[in-house]
Order: structure tokens, then sequence, then C-alpha cells
């Protein structure tokens, strides 16, 4: 191919220089002698100092407007913020699930804990952008920052009682102390503005991305968005099944006026007031507030707890560290303790039913330090226990207007083993036959106290033993026991749950209907998952309630329901976990209950045993009439 003049001097510098003529002159001098150029250094030289000829040198870009090298933030601080930030906010996410299934099987609000969730969530997938300087992933982890904290803040009292409520399931002990996920947010919120205030400082804060702030946008408002409508949601479906049980159940209703409403305390006797302070504990008040709020629903039958730690601790003192102290506590609990009973007596025709409580703080601490309770020594200070009470109630001048109606010797079985330090037979067979015995035994105890007064035990529906030991009552004969008599009265449940009336039915068709064995139920304790927080509806702790004594109405088994309120007769949210507590408040459900109990007069003993009072010995002597003695023949 023939080429041309042009590609020819293209491809040949120096034909083009000569062509060009010479160079013009700089006007410079004439520096010498051309240099002569630099070797390449021999093969096989020093390769560490050949290294160190390739690093370029070292630049610093001077900031011309601050007049100091501009760079990165402190590489300390961003590795610290990135980890707290990804570590708090997968420790917030795995803190709202927990919530969140308290908040739906327990009647609280779902909202919260869905919102605090998927916050959580982009809050840690906007961790990587927030601490490399980006402006928009920066604006908006600090925006879910301050969601997250307004969360935690009007979510206040729900914490530790989704802790409370969580511990059969483990160990849920951070929940309890409120200030664990503020916390974490706060010291997120500290290292972000001292992230903030470094990327200022240094020039490294990145342009505003407008598109990216859209994105994050929609995400943020989506969680906002679906935790609403997951909510209204979740209560329009509660309130409707509510709606359809209660109006189905009082369509079947026997209305024959056996069924007895009560109301549940919360005070164990013998244990309660231990850790008053002094006369003027303001807890003490707060008790009081949520029985004067009882008695004015109208409820005669008012459920207490019985312990024996107070006698214990009189003997061999566990519970304080000082012995002084220990005596201190102990005058304070008695006289607590008589005060309430005056207050409850006040009420003309109060009827007690006393529980058993298997909790027992000085065994466990009795437990820990020196083993656990034989079964021997265990049964010995049981059958104490409930002779004592029975007998306390019985005819004693200073409990006149107090009619002890019924007595619940054991509540839960599988209960008092990690409750109360008790060591068990280990053979299954020989467990379930030792409790069986040991029922017999209390409800022995109790007959010869007092005939009327009815007897029961309380069943976990969802604990194995306690179904084993539910069937051996219907059935002694089932575990070679079929000699006892087994006297007692009713079978006891506590339903916190829509599914538990469903798990109470299953357990009749599995296990046998107590009524086919004489025996009566009695559902003790009950609320619409558990008043523990303000986080939830009145409304649907009304239409519960209305649900279950309607429940009982149409079924011939079910004789008794006592609520438990847990103060939330006195406001909403009840009392356990708060600070600020209205003595005097009355709330919309407490309404509700007064209506309900007004409709149900207590039946008499007598109509709900069937047995006739035994005779008193000592009204029978002062009835004899004697004759008088013959003269004597002296005289």
């Amino acid at each position: 191919m023939a080429m041309t003049d042009d590609n020819l001097r293209r491809d040949d510098p120096e034909g083009d220089a000569a062509a060009n003529g010479p160079a013009p002159s700089s006007g410079a001098p004439d520096s010498g002698p051309e240099t002569a150029p630099e070797s390449e250094p021999a093969s096989g030289g020093d390769a560490f100092l050949d290294a160190i000829r390739d690093i370029p040198r070292l630049s610093s870009d001077e900031d011309p407007v601050r007049g100091r090298a501009a760079g990165s933030a402190a590489p300390a601080l961003t590795r610290l913020g990135a980890v707290a930030q990804g570590c708090g906010s997968g420790l917030l996410t795995a803190l709202a699930l927990p919530m969140l299934l308290v908040s739906m099987g327990a009647g609280f609000y779902t909202w919260g804990p869905v919102m605090l969730a998927g916050f959580s969530l982009l809050l840690a997938f906007s961790t990587s952008g927030m601490w490399a300087g980006k402006r928009t992933t920066l604006v908006i982890s600090l925006s879910i920052l301050s969601g997250i904290v307004f969360l935690l803040y009007t979510w206040w009292s729900f914490i530790p009682a989704a802790g409370w409520m969580l511990t059969p399931l483990g160990d849920f002990r951070i929940l309890y102390i409120r200030f664990a996920p503020q916390l974490v947010v706060f010291a997120i919120l500290v290292l972000g503005v001292t992230h903030l205030g470094s990327l200022f400082y240094w020039a490294r804060l990145q342009a505003l991305s407008r598109r990216g702030l859209v994105v994050w946008g929609i995400l943020v408002v989506g969680v906002i968005v679906f935790a609403v409508l997951f909510h209204v949601r979740q209560q329009a479906q509660r309130e409707d099944w509510l709606t359809d049980q209660r109006d189905e159940w009082r369509a079947g209703a026997l209305t024959d006026g056996r069924v007895v409403l009560g109301s549940n305390v919360n005070i164990t006797l013998g244990n309660s007031f231990l850790n008053m302070e002094d006369e003027d504990d303001p807890r003490f008040d707060e008790r009081m507030a949520e029985l004067f709020a009882v008695q004015e629903s109208g409820a005669r039958v008012i459920r207490l707890t019985t312990a024996s730690d107070v006698w214990l601790e009189t003997e061999n003192p566990l519970l304080f560290d000082d012995d002084e102290i220990s005596d201190e506590q102990l005058a304070l609990q008695r006289v607590f303790q008589a005060d309430y009973l005056d207050a409850l007596g006040a009420q003309p025709g109060t009827h007690i039913v006393l529980s058993d409580s298997a909790h027992s703080p000085y065994l466990i601490i009795q437990a820990n330090d020196d083993g656990e309770m034989s079964w021997r020594e265990f049964t010995e200070l049981h059958r104490d226990r409930v002779q004592t009470y029975a007998a306390m109630f019985n005819a004693n001048p200073d409990y006149a207007n107090l009619e002890l109606y019924a007595y619940e010797v054991i509540s839960s079985p599988s209960a008092y083993a990690v409750e109360s330090g008790v060591d068990e037979p280990e053979d299954d067979d020989a467990r379930l036959r030792a409790w069986v015995i040991h029922t017999n035994d209390l409800v022995e105890i109790v007959r010869a106290e007092n005939n009327q007064v009815l007897v029961g035990v309380s069943i976990e529906i969802g604990n194995d033993f306690d179904l084993d030991y539910y069937e051996a009552l219907l059935d002694p004969a089932s575990i070679g026991e079929g000699e006892l008599a087994l006297d007692y009265d009713f079978i006891s449940f506590r339903i916190y749950q829509p599914q538990g009336i469903d798990l109470m039915e299953e357990l009749f068709e599995e296990y046998g209907d107590p009524a086919d064995y004489g025996k009566q139920v009695w559902i003790t304790e009950t609320w619409y998952g558990a008043c523990l927080a303000e986080q939830r509806s009145m409304s649907l702790d009304s239409l519960w309630l209305e649900a279950v004594v309607a429940y009982a109405d149409q079924n011939s088994t079910v004789t008794a329901v006592l609520p438990n309120d847990s103060g939330c007769y006195l406001q909403e949210g009840g009392t356990l976990f708060s600070s600020d507590i209205d003595l005097d408040g009355r709330t919309g459900v407490w309404e509700t209950w007064q209506t309900l109990v007004a409709g149900y007069p207590v039946p008499t003993l007598t109509e709900l045993s069937g047995r006739e009072p035994l005779p008193n010995l000592l009204e029978q002597l002062e009835e004899l009439s004697v004759p008088e003695p013959p003269p004597s023949p002296e005289a």
C-alpha cells in the first residue's frame, strides 16, 4: 500500500522536525552540554529500595477555605459508631419481636411494637451510608432515631410488662429494665451527632440525594402505614370475635342463677406487705384503693392467696440480712395485714376464697442456701398452712364478717418444685400418686374445720404433669388409688387468652368432664390477656368479661368467674407497672363488671355444695337442758 507524504510525516517525527526547520530559540542561554540520561538500576539490586522508589510522593490537599488539610473523619469514631448502630438496631429489633408477640397474644395495641421493629430494621440498613458520610442516609437515620425515642416514651410502661409476661418462655430480664432500649438509642444518637460534627469539620459530608431521600421517605412512611393498618385490623378482628362469642353464648344461657361472680385482689396473706418500708408506705394505700374498687363494684366473693413466709421468717430469718430489720418488717407486715383484713370485713356479707400460693420467696432462698425441701417436710408445712388458714376464718370473732366460701388448697402442682424449692419423688408415677394422696389429706383438713366450705385445686392447662394430675383426680383408680374418697368440689382454671376456653373444652373431651364426676369448674382468674400497661383498649376488656360470664351461663359445669383486674378498675393499664396511680379512679371496665355483678346474687354454700352444715358441738351443749342433780342424802 502506497503511503502519502502526510502519513510519512506522522510516522516519522524526526522527519517532521527536519521538514519544518530548526526549532525556534527560547532566548535562554545555552546551559552547556546535554545531560546524559540516567542509567537503569542494575539488575539484582536492593529490592527494598526499589519498592520505596516506586511509592508516589505523599501529598495533602490544602483546604482553601479553612486553611487546613481535608481528610476523612476519625476512623476510630466511624468504626465505633457503625458497630454501635448495627448492634444497637439489631438489639432493638430483637426486643421489638417479643413485644409484638405479647401485644398480639395479651390484648395490647400492636402499632407500637410493629413500628419499633420496622424502624429498627431501617436503622440497621442505613448503617453503612450514615457512617460513610452520606447526607441523605444521615438525615434519615437521625429521623428514625427520633421516631424510636418517641415510641419508647409512649410505650414506657409496656416494656417491663412484656418482660413479665414472657417469663414462662425464657429469660427476658432485659425488658424489665425500662432504660435498656433508651440507653441503646442514646448511645447511637450521641455517636451520630458527634459523627455529624466531624463530617462538617473535615468537609466530608456528601451531597444530598433527592432520589435517595424519596426512596428512604417511602420506606419510613410505609412502615408507619403498615403498623397503623395492622393495628386497626387486629383491633377489628378482636372486637368481632368477642362480640360474636358473647352473643352466641348469651343465646344459650341457662339463667339458673348458679354462677358466682367475684374478684381477685392480688394479696397474699403471710407474704404481702413484707417489703413495706414504713407505716406511711404509699403501696399500702394503692392496695387498699384496689380493694375499695372491688367492693364498690358489688363483688362479695373476693379471692386472696395464702403463704407461710411470715411464720418461717419469724422462726429463722432469711429474707433480711439483719435480724433486727427482719423483726421490724415482720411487725409492719402484721399491722398492714390486720388493717387490710379489717377493711375487707367492713363490707357486710363478704365471702372470701383462699388459694394456696405455690410461690414462696423464703423457701426459694432456703433451697438455694441449704438445698431443696424434702417431700415429707413440704407436706407437713403445707398441711399446717392449710389448717391454720381454714381455722383462721372459721367462727373467729376477729373476722366475724368474713365467711370462708372456698379454699383452693393446691395451685398447679407442677409449680411447687420450682416456686417453693420442693424435692419431689423422681419417678413420675410415684410423684403423681404422692400429689393425689396429699390432695386428699388437704381436703380432709378443710372438711374437719368446716364441712360446708367448697374445696378445690387449680390446673395449668399447658402443663403435662398437671394434665395427668387432672385425670387422676377424676379417676383415682387409674393410678391405683381407687380407695381414696377425694371429696373435693371444684377444679379451677386460669383463662387469660381467648384460646384458653377452647383448650379447656378440649381437655374436657379428652380427659373427662368434671360435671360427669359431680365436680364443678371455676374460672378463678381471667382477663383479656393481662391489664399491665395502658397501651390497650378497655372496651375489649369489657367485652371479654361479658363473654366469659356468658360462657359460664351457658355451660352447666362452670359455676364461678373471678376476674383479675390488676388495678384496671382504678385506671387504664392497671397499677402493677405504673408510677402514678389515681387512688379514686374508676374505669369503663369497672362499670361493666359492676353491671354484671348486680345481676348475679351470691348463692349460699348450701346451694352450691349441697351439704348441710354440721351442728356445732358447743351450741348443742348450750341448748341441752341438763336436769338438776338430786339432793344428797345428807341434805
